[in-house]
């Protein structure tokens, strides 16, 4: 009867964070906070084959994403999919500005994918 009890109680905790990973929503975390931490060979893991280029050009001049913003605190404030594409609305504390980020799904996994500004 304790093992059912237990079962019933750690059941969704354990359904939610298994599901966050590969969410747009996790990924989008999940490949900011390590680009933050310059930890680009993690960050290229949750990208498009373009957005790992990317960081091979920034990370080769020791760039932080070609900005000064700390990514310490990073809060996701919404997601919105549509079939194989996704964006995430996310903001840091240090700056308040919303910005979104632009995701594919790539043999089912949701990856980043950043577009070069001209």
């Amino acid at each position: 009867m304790k093992r059912t009890i237990l079962a019933l109680l750690f059941f969704p905790l354990f359904i939610v964070s298994c599901g966050n990973g590969n969410s747009p929503k996790g990924v989008a975390l999940t490949f900011l906070t390590n680009m933050s931490k310059m930890n680009y060979p993690e960050a290229k893991k949750f990208a498009t084959p373009q957005t790992q280029q990317y960081i091979d050009k920034m990370s080769a001049f020791g760039g932080k994403m070609g900005r000064d913003d700390d990514y310490s605190t990073i809060i996701i404030l919404r997601d919105s999919i549509m079939d194989d594409r996704a964006w995430v609305l996310y903001k840091t504390e240090k700056n308040q500005n919303e910005e979104y980020l632009d995701l594919l799904k790539i043999d089912g996994k949701w990856k980043v994918n950043l577009k070069m500004k001209k």
